[in-house]
């Protein structure tokens, strides 16, 4: 459409993603009308987090779903100070120091369960393990969303 409406062609391929002032622009919350970040809680994720590169930016959006969002202040901070991030056993620092030390992605998981049990990536023991994850995580999310709201009550 914009080379039909504006003569342009755009090579996707050949767009950088790795522009200063985008993220620049990204890390001041100033994202209306960007795609999936434009919502008041992405602006203060964003600001928070100060992203410096595409995968920065792909974190958030993950973050963003309901159970991740409570791991946002654990990303956070081990992007302003990854000195500080504190991995469980050494395997899991590479398995884990693209997110900042936060077990973010499904994919993580599975390769933790393999790292420590052994499991193939492909058997069905991993799938159960990334199962067990998640919902071990929802709950986790539940108690604590329970939990701030009785004490904010008492306030």
């Amino acid at each position: 459409m914009v080379e039909k409406k504006r003569g342009v062609r755009i090579e996707m391929d050949k767009i950088p993603l790795d522009e200063p002032e985008i993220f620049e622009m990204l890390s001041r919350g100033d994202s209306e009308a960007v795609f999936q970040v434009e919502s008041a809680m992405f602006k203060r994720l964003l600001a928070d987090v100060r992203p410096t590169c595409v995968e920065d930016i792909m974190a958030l959006v993950a973050l963003g779903r309901p159970g991740p969002i409570t791991m946002a202040p654990d990303f956070a901070s081990g992007k302003k100070k990854p000195e500080g991030i504190k991995y469980l056993h050494p395997c899991m620092e590479e398995i884990l120091e693209d997110t900042y030390g936060v077990m973010l992605y499904q994919e993580q998981v599975m390769r933790v369960a393999s790292a420590f049990a052994g499991f193939s990536l492909g058997t069905r023991r991993s799938d159960m393990v990334r199962a067990l994850y998640e919902g071990i995580a929802a709950e986790i999310a539940t108690m604590r969303l329970s939990f701030s709201a009785s004490s904010h009550s008492r306030l």
